[in-house]
């Protein structure tokens, strides 16, 4: 019987992947936040397609996996940020 470590999901690659992907969504959100159009019809486009290529990548194994993971976790990034700052607006 041998002890195989469970493969890592998470690493330094998974972290580099969000924080870039990120990172831009924030920043294109945040210079196109005010014209709501731009952002429904660039950055929603964009997330569909970073999380559909995070998801492929994240199913593929290996160290895509890792990077899958993190643009997976960047694309969440612009959408959580709206949904607090809404909240926050209604509540205050």
């Amino acid at each position: 019987m041998t002890d195989h470590p469970a493969p890592a999901k998470f690493g330094p690659l998974s972290f580099g992947a969000a924080l870039v992907t990120s990172l831009v969504f924030e920043f294109t959100a945040v210079t196109m936040g005010y014209f709501v159009i731009f952002l429904l019809y660039i950055v929603l486009p964009a997330l569909l397609i970073v999380g559909a290529i995070g998801g492929l990548l994240y199913f593929s194994g290996g160290k895509a996996t890792q990077v899958g993971l993190g643009m997976l976790i960047g694309c969440l990034a612009a959408p959580l940020t709206a949904a607090i700052s809404t909240v926050a607006l209604i509540v205050t």
